[in-house]
């Protein structure tokens, strides 16, 4: 029996445990990051959502006031002429 053996395997297994509990650590934490990052970008995406639908529903009222305006000039000025 070589009792020098048995010591070494359970020390690179113990290593090998380390290295691999610290890469699930920092996968983990990268994964959060990640995830904070999405959540950002999502809670902005939708902000940017509800602009542009009000900006639109804005653009459509300025467009029919803007009409209703050109149609009263064309009329008043078809009455001088």
């Amino acid at each position: 029996m070589r009792p020098h053996v048995a010591p070494s395997e359970s020390t690179d297994t113990g290593r090998r445990s380390d290295r691999n509990a610290r890469e699930s650590a920092r996968v983990c934490a990268t994964c959060t990051k990640h995830e904070f990052a999405i959540d950002g970008l999502t809670q902005a995406l939708a902000r940017l959502r509800r602009g542009a639908t009000a900006l639109r529903d804005e653009n459509a009222e300025l467009r029919a006031e803007l009409a209703r305006l050109h149609k009263r000039q064309t009329r008043a000025t078809s009455a001088l002429g």
